[in-house]
């Protein structure tokens, strides 16, 4: 009988070993999620970050991994101390350093640019949590997304500029570019991308929307400069045909002059039909002269709108520039 119970004493240590063993593996393997679980219940969003959640239509896992990153809405200064810019030239709208901060823009032309910045900034915060092994299937679906858009002259700019300020961290930019930028993904992708929004054509949509502020202004910009380009060429040409005109019809008028003042022509007639052709000639030579001149008044005009939509621009882009918006400090 003593032999029995001390195997099953050695049997249930046994198993409790085995049990504390397996605790220990979920404990450790889990740890990470309960961090984050405790952060969650720790954070309290504001009225804004719930609305970013909802018009963004962040999924509970997508909320989730947003509350994770204690999102805050920030003015300049704030954000300033949290966010550093990576190049002289280039705003940034948020950032993700184990928390979320994003900048405040108050400009009403750009609504949605605070939802789109903390969408993008709650992938990266869920990006980072992925496996090893689930990272590398998720790149191979960005790599394969990014492929398709490689024709893209904007898109490429960014990735040089991530390559310079982040590098190593393609893919982790391009899992949040591409979920809020990017309409049509891959079936695929798009059911990855489904744990984080119950539809992701709203945040791409909020994103398109303020987008088109900066393209619209840029295309037409780019428009104005290519006819201001062909308008100086054609009139730098006219005006070169005309002077030679005025050259040709002045010597003309000089000789007529000349040939009237020595009686050189044979009858009136002669003289009145000289004369008409001076008077044809010269009448041409008006329609040349303005239709030259309401070529440079369209230039001028283009210019004004070039000026005008320049100054948009510059306005624009001052909105999204936190770094202006601090006061001088002693």
């Amino acid at each position: 009988m003593s032999k029995n119970r001390n195997n099953r004493g050695s049997i249930f240590k046994g198993f409790l070993a085995i049990a504390l063993l397996l605790l220990a593996t979920v404990i450790f393997f889990s740890r990470g999620f309960l961090s984050d679980q405790l952060v969650v219940w720790s954070y309290t969003p504001t009225t804004e970050v719930q609305s970013i959640v909802k018009r963004t239509a962040m999924t509970n896992h997508g909320k989730f991994m947003f509350y994770v990153g204690s999102p805050r809405v920030e003015d300049a200064i704030e954000f300033n101390q949290n966010c550093s810019r990576k190049e002289q030239n280039v705003a940034v709208l948020g950032c993700y350093q184990g928390k979320i901060h994003i900048y405040n823009v108050t400009d009403g032309r750009l609504d949605g640019i605070k939802e789109v910045t903390a969408a993008h900034e709650m992938l990266h915060a869920a990006y980072e949590r992925l496996s090893d092994s689930r990272r590398q299937e998720v790149n191979n679906l960005i790599e394969a997304e990014y492929d398709k858009l490689k024709n893209d002259e904007n898109l490429s700019k960014r990735m040089s500029f991530y390559a310079r300020t982040e590098p190593g961290e393609r893919d982790n930019e391009l899992h949040s570019v591409i979920a809020t930028e990017v309409k049509n993904v891959s079936p695929q992708l798009e059911a990855y991308y489904a744990q984080y929004f119950k539809d992701r054509s709203k945040v791409v949509a909020l994103h398109d929307a303020y987008n088109i502020q900066f393209t619209s202004l840029k295309a037409r910009a780019d428009e104005i400069s290519d006819e201001m380009k062909r308008l100086k060429t054609e009139v730098t040409q006219e005006s070169r045909d005309y002077k030679h005109a005025v050259e040709s019809f002045n010597k003309e008028v000089e000789a007529f002059n000349r040939l009237a003042e020595s009686g050189g022509f044979e009858n009136d007639k002669q003289y009145e039909s000289s004369r008409i052709v001076l008077e044809q000639r010269s009448e041409s030579l008006e329609v040349m002269r303005a239709a030259i001149n309401a070529k440079i008044d369209q230039f001028n005009a283009l210019r004004g709108e070039l000026q005008s939509i320049s100054t948009r621009s510059e306005d624009l882009n001052e909105s999204i520039d936190s770094s202006l918006k601090e006061s001088p400090r002693l």
